[in-house]
C-alpha cells in the first residue's frame, strides 16, 4: 500500500492523501468512516464550519466567513446539514435524566408556541400538521440554559408535568395567563408571576 495525492475532481483546488493498495487498487483516506466522510467537502472547510457553529454564527454568516477566509464557495444546504449533525452530537452529551433549570432566586420563563409549515397563510397550507412546542428558558443568567419539548396538547396535566420534572424547587416562574399555569405553585414550592399580554407585553412592575 502506497501514499498518493488525489483530487476529488478535475476542478478541485485541493488534493487528498490516499492510501492505495498496489494489488487490488482500492484506496482509502484518513477521513473515511469518520465524521468528515459525512459531507463531500474538504476537512479544512468542515473544520471552518465547526468553528462558525461553535461561535453561534448563522448559516448565512458562516457562508460569508468561509468565502472570505478560505476562498471557497459553499451552499446553504451543506451548512444547514452540518449544523444539524453538530446539534445532534451535542444533544447526546446532555444528561437529560438529571437536567434541571432554575433554583432558589433564579427565574425561568415558560411559554408554548405552535409551529407549522405554512406559505402565504392561505389555501391548503393551513391544513398542514401543527406542532406545539413548550419552552422553558433561564433568565438573567450568564450561562442561561433552555429546554424545548414537543407536546400533543396544552392542557394543565401535560405542561405541569414538564415544569415539575425540569425546574428546581424554589424557582420563580414567569408565564402568561394561560389557564394551564394556574396551579403551578399549588402542588410544589414554586413562585409564580404572570403577565397579561392583552394589556402588556412585559409586566410593568416585575419586568
Amino acid at each position: 500500500m502506497g501514499l498518493i495525492l488525489v483530487k476529488r475532481n478535475k476542478q478541485a483546488k485541493n488534493s487528498h492523501l490516499h492510501w492505495k493498495c498496489s494489488s487490488c487498487t482500492k484506496s482509502k483516506t484518513a477521513y473515511d468512516e469518520s465524521f468528515f466522510s459525512l459531507l463531500k467537502k474538504s476537512p479544512r472547510i468542515i473544520k471552518g464550519l465547526i468553528k462558525c457553529w461553535s461561535g453561534q454564527l448563522t448559516v448565512s454568516k458562516s457562508i460569508s466567513m468561509i468565502q472570505l477566509n478560505l476562498e471557497e464557495k459553499i451552499c446553504s444546504d451543506v451548512v444547514s446539514s452540518l449544523f444539524y449533525r453538530l446539534r445532534q452530537m451535542a444533544s447526546l452529551r446532555i444528561d437529560k435524566a438529571n437536567f434541571r433549570l432554575g433554583g432558589v432566586r433564579k427565574i425561568v420563563e415558560i411559554d408554548e408556541s405552535m409551529y407549522a409549515r405554512v406559505k402565504f397563510n392561505k389555501g391548503n397550507d393551513l391544513k398542514r400538521a401543527q406542532v406545539w412546542v413548550f419552552g422553558l428558558v433561564e433568565r438573567n443568567e450568564p450561562d442561561s440554559r433552555c429546554s424545548m419539548v414537543i407536546v400533543f396538547n396544552r392542557e394543565s396535566l401535560s405542561l405541569l408535568n414538564i415544569i415539575y420534572n425540569t425546574c428546581e424547587i424554589g424557582t420563580l416562574i414567569y408565564s402568561d395567563c394561560w389557564k394551564a399555569y394556574n396551579k403551578i405553585s399549588s402542588f410544589k414550592d414554586y413562585k409564580h408571576q404572570t403577565v397579561n399580554h392583552s394589556y402588556n407585553f412585559i409586566d410593568p412592575d416585575s419586568g
